[in-house]
C-alpha cells in the first residue's frame, strides 16, 4: 500500500442519499462496507464508516505558543478539507 487517503464529501442524511451506494445483483449496496441495504433507511446507520469532521478548536486564552500553533494548525487543516 502506498499510503492513506481521505475522501471529503457532503455527509448524507441516510443511505438513500449517499453517493457511495451502488446497484448490484441483489439490490442497493454500500461501496465501503459491501453491505446490502435492505428496506427504506431513513437515517445514517451506526455501522456507517463515514465520519463527520471534528469541530474547530477554541483554545480560548493560550497558555503558550504551542497551544496557539496547535489551534491555528487544526483550524487551518479543517478549513482546507472543507473547501
Amino acid at each position: 500500500m502506498a499510503g492513506k487517503s481521505i475522501l471529503v464529501i457532503d455527509t448524507p442524511s441516510n443511505c438513500e442519499r449517499c453517493p457511495l451506494r451502488y446497484w448490484g445483483i441483489a439490490g442497493w449496496s454500500c461501496i465501503c462496507t459491501r453491505r446490502l441495504l435492505e428496506g427504506p433507511i431513513t437515517e445514517r446507520e451506526e455501522w456507517c464508516p463515514l465520519r463527520l469532521l471534528p469541530e474547530p478548536k477554541d483554545i480560548g486564552y493560550p497558555n503558550d505558543d504551542y497551544d496557539v500553533g496547535f489551534g491555528d494548525g487544526w483550524d487551518a487543516c479543517l478549513k482546507e478539507l472543507e473547501k
